[in-house]
């Protein structure tokens, strides 16, 4: 088999998902086998989805749930059957009991498309941080989630050859007939 893909798809507002999916793609680059690439969530084509052998979807969290924008892009994709392919959700929000999850949304779509989620979802909390010289505040991710999630990508980027190796490929990304 050649290199498994890996498709990493995201929304994200002031950078921190984007910063999630660059240690991510980090994390998978290190595994012999994978092949990471990611698509900004407004750039997701059928031929896209099709080529990838696991699907990596994440956005930061709003209103308690996934972005506006990743919930337009599932109604956009959600009829493909995209079963034999791999899946997992992540997404970033503030920290406390009131932060909601994008990402329990995204596992759920996912999951309704068929793609099986080698792990649970995950969150990159944003938390805040002193003012800088102009006394502006800023937020960030909270310290040591780049490390947590570069090792997580590697940590999937094996759980994925592993799969595959196992379970070969047969299928590819079609539209179902509810779609068409």
């Amino acid at each position: 088999m050649s290199d498994a893909q890996v498709l990493l798809v995201y929304d994200t507002r002031f950078g921190h998902t984007f910063q999630v999916v660059q240690a991510l793609e980090r994390g998978l680059g290190r595994v012999a086998g994978v092949r990471p690439a990611h698509c900004f969530y407004a750039d997701v084509t059928p031929d896209l989805l099709d080529r990838a052998h696991m699907v990596m979807i994440g956005g930061p969290t709003e209103g308690l749930s996934a972005s506006s924008h990743i919930k337009r892009m599932f109604r956009h994709i959600g009829g493909f059957d995209l079963r034999g392919k791999y899946g997992f959700a992540f997404d970033t929000h503030p920290s406390g009991p009131l932060g909601g999850s994008a990402a329990r949304y995204i596992e759920k779509e996912l999951a309704a498309m068929g793609l099986r989620l080698l792990e649970p979802r995950r969150s990159a909390i944003i938390v805040g941080r002193p003012r800088d010289a102009a006394g502006t505040d800023r937020l960030a991710l909270e310290s040591g989630a780049e490390e947590r999630f570069e090792a997580l990508g590697e940590a999937l980027g094996h759980e994925l050859v592993a799969a595959l190796a196992e379970h070969p490929p047969v299928r590819s990304g079609e539209p179902t007939a509810a779609s068409a």
